[in-house]
């Protein structure tokens, strides 16, 4: 893995800092994504998941003091610092400050639990605003793990984005949420701010009801929600500092990305006179 290359070839770690908005997954799993892994491999590194579940992000650092390196923090982040209406669902992975639609959700099997149950008042902050307020600088990746992300939410984060060299984002196909903005708009949205959309991840679905198929409630016939993943421009690889270079590439090889890794490490080569892009491109695929 580049990772192990990176840590008993290269002299200087970089030090990464991520970002996740929402704690909880949609597709029912627990799944931690790689990036969860960097505090305990780069030293200083850290990663930062805000959700509005209290009592998860108390249970989480709790935790996080025996086994745990990522910080909680019980926080809505979105697209103002403003007070906000927040429509709790019986999963709370599906809880959103958008109104789940009910005539949608209720045309699928198995998506009950994406329907509202109360409604309570609370309030939202900027991304900008909470990492300001917590004395964080700049991002490098930033994980978006709510079925109902707007634009609303990235413009929040207009000063946090411009460093940032990678985000994943849960995007909706169909529109489970009233007024939701679907993966067009996302996208639209992401590449005017210099970035690329790179690649598709897991998609989920379901089937209309009452159909049940492959004896799966959630058999994916039809795709709802997908996650996304988008790049910082390719084309500005020259424009980024070493750290970056090493960051970018580390990042994409995470996600399957070998092509930019190897595109980075050859660049960062070209600076230093190193070597690590040669290495790495003769490193077995079926361990990065």
């Amino acid at each position: 893995m580049l990772v192990d290359l990176f840590l008993r070839g290269i002299g200087e770690l970089p030090t990464f800092t991520v970002l996740q908005v929402g704690a909880h997954a949609t597709d029912g799993g627990d799944s931690k994504e790689p990036f969860f892994d960097f505090p305990d491999r780069f030293r200083g590194s850290r990663v930062i998941v805000c959700d509005p579940d209290r009592e998860l992000c108390e249970r989480m650092n709790r935790k996080r003091e025996r086994e745990e390196s990522a910080e909680y923090y019980p926080v809505a982040l979105g697209g103002a610092d403003q007070a906000c209406s927040f429509h709790l669902t019986e999963d709370p992975a599906w809880s959103s400050l958008y109104k789940p639609d009910g005539a949608v959700i209720r045309r699928y099997q198995n998506m009950n639990a994406a329907l509202p149950i109360s409604t309570v008042q609370g309030a939202t902050k900027m991304i900008d605003t909470f990492l300001q307020s917590h004395g964080v600088e700049s991002i490098d990746y930033i994980k978006i793990n709510l079925p109902w992300t707007g634009v609303s939410l990235l413009k929040g984060g207009r000063k946090a984005l411009k460093r940032v060299l990678g985000l994943k984002v849960e995007t909706a196909l169909v529109p489970i949420y009233e007024q939701q903005a679907l993966f067009g708009e996302i996208s639209a949205h992401i590449s005017s701010l210099g970035f690329i959309f790179d690649k598709f991840g897991d998609m989920y679905g379901r089937a209309f009801n009452p159909v049940v198929l492959e004896k799966d409630l959630s058999h994916a016939a039809h795709h709802l929600w997908v996650d996304s993943f988008f790049l910082r421009d390719i084309a500005s690889i020259k424009e980024l500092s070493s750290s970056e270079l090493l960051k970018m590439a580390l990042l994409s090889d995470q996600y399957g990305g070998r092509d930019v890794a190897l595109l980075c490490l050859m660049e960062y080569d070209v600076r230093h006179q190193t070597s690590f892009g040669k290495v790495y491109a003769h490193m077995d695929d079926s361990k990065s």
